[in-house]
């Protein structure tokens, strides 16, 4: 009998969310064949077995013919071109002849799987040694329709768990991160039971592919507590570092606290934000939320408290405030820069150390139903050919209530305003101007009612 020997070049893993239609996984097993010390080229039949390692006992879960899993090897071989020793096959692919589909419930568990490959090339079937490892990870097989959900559980997890059960958590919410297949097309959550965790979490490169599929990043929805992230002792500077998704991602009913960088860094992403609470992030930068690069966030029912800046939107962002307050900023609640568009309904912004808002470099606004009370700068300012639309703004006990500057235009629409009780009104500098309908609008308390230089305007209608 000729001797058979296969070098592997790798146990490569093609996995996602419904990779196929039956929603069973497939994965990469190639490698070359030799007979006899020299590379075989032909058809052979290669025959497949998946088993379970429990200590000294080997349970067998999979044969590739569908057939008696005590019958080993199996009955029937799956024919493999070879061509000078090169092969290539995908193991679970229904479409081969004598392949069934890899059932993804054996995945699911964090046993030691192995599977045991022999070989007919012309001389019998022989096997062949060592057995292979094999480790997919948690979203393999599932579906367009299914929904796969990673539990993380800072005091009952670990790490080394599949996170498929709350059972089987993962222990940190990086772990969780880490689980996910790298394609998602169907629902995945990551799901945080109550506690503090102590860790900076990175999530890049999220590929969102299909119409049903979605991340989210959730506390229990069933337990009363709070998931609150903030800095361990290896002193992490940002919460949660978001880089390089294609689709929004959504994060729901997280606090992050205690960074000195960012409580939520954003670049090149779109993030949902809902009943999250982002707060004394302090330092040189500080930030409760830092958006750059083309990034989108949506804040929904969030509350911003005592960051150094509640937002710091920098270069083509686009910021979304829903039912959301932003309060004891040390510096600016938003600072939005370099065409940068916001927008706020039903918003409060107080008491920042600096303006509530500040628009600069060709940014706009779109704000309304929103109050603009207690900061030090101005309630809204905005500079350097940036505008803004107001529609039922309150700017309030402000340093200043609404300032354009540097060729900017701010406009006030035929809703109801109040300008009231700050030091200063309305200012109009540098070639601006500020815009508003006279029976709309309340300007009254004010240490000053209104200035503007002989290059700006405050236009009443």
């Amino acid at each position: 009998m000729k001797r058979l020997s296969i070098a592997l070049w790798a146990l490569i893993i093609v996995l996602g969310l419904g990779d196929v239609a039956n929603a069973s996984g497939v994965f990469n097993y190639q490698g070359h064949l030799n007979r006899d010390g020299h590379s075989f080229t032909g058809t052979a039949d290669f025959y497949f077995a998946i088993y379970r390692k429990d200590g000294s006992t080997d349970t067998f879960l999979w044969v590739n013919d569908d057939g008696d899993l005590s019958v080993l090897p199996p009955s029937s071989g799956v024919p493999v071109d070879v061509d000078e020793g090169r092969f290539s096959l995908e193991i679970g692919d229904t479409s081969l002849p004598n392949m069934s589909a890899l059932p993804a419930a054996i995945f699911e568990d964090d046993a030691q799987l192995f599977m045991r490959v022999w070989v007919d090339a012309g001389d019998g079937v022989q096997q062949l040694s060592p057995d292979k490892r094999v480790h997919l990870g948690p979203g393999f097989g599932y579906g367009d329709e299914d929904v796969l959900t990673i539990y993380v559980d800072g005091i009952s997890g670990d790490d080394l768990n599949s996170g498929l059960r709350p059972n089987r958590a993962k222990k940190t919410i990086q772990g969780g991160i880490d689980a996910l297949p790298p394609v998602i097309h169907g629902e995945a959550i990551v799901q945080i039971a109550d506690g503090i965790y102590e860790e900076g979490v990175a999530i890049h490169s999220v590929t969102l592919t299909g119409n049903l599929a979605s991340l989210t990043i959730q506390k229990n929805p069933g337990t009363p507590g709070d998931v609150v992230l903030q800095p361990g002792s290896s002193g992490e500077t940002t919460g949660l570092d978001i880089a390089g998704t294609d689709r929004p991602i959504t994060i729901t009913g997280l606090t992050v606290q205690g960074f000195s960088f960012a409580g939520v860094q954003i670049s090149r992403s779109s993030v949902d934000l809902e009943d999250c609470t982002i707060k004394d992030n302090l330092g040189a930068t500080g930030w409760g939320i830092y958006a750059l690069r083309g990034a989108s966030a949506s804040l929904k029912n969030c509350t911003l408290d005592n960051n150094h800046m509640g937002i710091y939107a920098d270069h083509f962002c686009d910021i979304g405030l829903y039912d959301t307050t932003i309060s004891n900023s040390e510096d600016t609640g938003v600072y939005a820069r370099f065409s940068t568009v916001l927008h706020t309904n039903t918003a409060t912004i107080q008491n920042s150390g600096g303006d509530g808002i500040y628009l600069w470099m060709n940014s706009n606004a779109d704000l309304r139903y929103t109050t603009l009370q207690g900061n030090a700068g101005a309630g809204l300012r905005g500079t350097k050919q940036s505008c803004a639309m107001l529609i039922e703004v309150d700017s309030i006990q402000n340093g200043i209530g609404i300032w354009s500057d540097r060729g900017s235009y701010l406009f006030l629409g035929n809703d109801s305003h109040s300008i009231s009780n700050n030091t200063l009104g309305l200012r109009a500098i540098h070639r601006s101007t500020i815009e508003y309908y006279g029976g709309s609008v309340t300007i009254s308390g004010n240490g000053t009612n209104s200035e503007e230089d002989s290059t700006s305007v405050i236009l009443v209608n």
